[in-house]
């Protein structure tokens, strides 16, 4: 797709748009913990999170699961061997 200066693109909003930047950050824990935070254990929102978001193929390529320990002062081992 090429850029047309005579016609360049163009959106329509109807209504309101909003930004907030985020920061990034994981803590020093396993990846459940990670997840779950200081919650209860809810069997079924935790399958439900790793569902919405992706993570059941890369954590088979963990040896430990969502036991593996990630975070700055670990590092993390993506395949198992």
């Amino acid at each position: 797709m090429l850029y047309d200066t005579a016609n360049p693109p163009s959106i329509q909003l109807n209504g309101t748009i909003a930004y907030m930047s985020q920061k990034p950050w994981i803590l020093n824990a396993t990846i459940e913990e990670n997840i779950i935070f200081d919650k209860e254990y809810d069997e079924v929102k935790y399958k439900e999170a790793l569902r919405t978001s992706c993570l059941q193929a890369d954590l088979k390529s963990l040896i430990k699961r969502d036991k593996t320990e990630i975070g700055k002062t670990e590092p993390i081992c993506w395949f198992s061997e």
